[in-house]
């Protein structure tokens, strides 16, 4: 005989709470991360691996830090005729002369 099912859809397990890193965790991993310029390709795997153990966090995990803490270069800012502020960029919205002085 076939089992009777159960009713409804099978109820998945809710999601782990998420994880910070605490400050010193952050800075450890800050300070490793800047010793590789920020680039997961750069670091060898045997200190990645030492590094996963120490913190006992997943590779993903530490890509993820790597991705989303890594430091940005910011673009320039140029100040419009009205006094607003726009990103540059030369002939930016077909305005002619706008960010030739900065690129040009």
């Amino acid at each position: 005989p076939i089992p009777a099912l159960a009713s409804g859809p099978p109820q998945l397990a809710a999601p782990a709470p998420r994880k910070r890193f605490t400050e010193q965790e952050a800075a450890a991993l800050s300070a490793f991360a800047e010793k590789y310029h920020w680039s997961m390709p750069l670091v060898p795997p045997e200190e990645r691996d030492k590094v996963l153990a120490q913190f006992g966090i997943t590779r993903e995990r530490l890509n993820n830090f790597f991705n989303n803490r890594r430091p940005r270069q910011k673009r320039p800012r140029m100040i419009m005729p009205s006094g607003s502020m726009m990103i540059g960029y030369p002939g930016y919205g077909g305005v002619p002369g706008l960010g030739d002085g900065l690129y040009g």
